[in-house]
């Protein structure tokens, strides 16, 4: 019983010290002292020598799924003019959301013809590029010591096997992603 009444005590204690910690207000008096208290300054202090202020309640609020205060939601329900702001605010917001979706759709469309041009030209140079070694004529090409050669057969299998991926990548039906 004893231990009970214990933590009773200690829960009221505190509940009077955080109901109180919300209230306390900081300032600096004109003597340059700091002075706590559960009141405002007086007038004559200037707003730049307050340290602290008390939490508004409605701060302390729970905020409801749309996002306001129960005080604001209840306000909307006592004035239909704030209900009609409010209409109005949210009908703009979705216009703009809507516009950013329809941007960011023309930019994707944008990157799509954009990444199509891309594989049409790989496409035809690698074409051109199976063409010519399809064509059994002696291809030169320039050496790691920046000597001028010929493809040998082996070289030039490999050039063609390159060629053949790429048009088979590039090509083809454009990738799903």
């Amino acid at each position: 019983m004893r231990m009970k009444a214990q933590k009773i005590w200690i829960f009221a204690a505190l509940s009077a010290f955080s109901c109180s910690a919300l209230a306390q207000w900081q300032w600096v008096d004109a003597d340059g002292r700091q002075v706590f208290s559960d009141r405002a300054p007086p007038a004559h202090i200037g707003q730049q020598k307050i340290l602290k202020r008390p939490i508004p309640a409605a701060a302390l609020q729970p905020e409801t799924a749309a996002g306001t205060t129960a005080a604001a939601a209840l306000q909307d329900a006592r004035d239909p003019a704030a209900r009609v702001t409010q209409d109005k605010e949210d009908t703009a917001r979705k216009a703009q959301e809507a516009a950013q979706l329809k941007a960011q759709e023309a930019k994707a469309k944008q990157e799509a013809a954009k990444l199509a041009q891309q594989r049409q030209a790989n496409c035809q140079q690698a074409q051109a590029a199976q063409t010519t070694l399809q064509s059994g004529r002696m291809l030169a090409h320039i050496n790691e010591k920046g000597e001028q050669g010929f493809l040998s057969d082996t070289q030039r299998q490999q050039q063609l096997q390159r060629a053949q991926a790429v048009i088979q990548s590039e090509c083809g039906a454009a990738p799903r992603q």
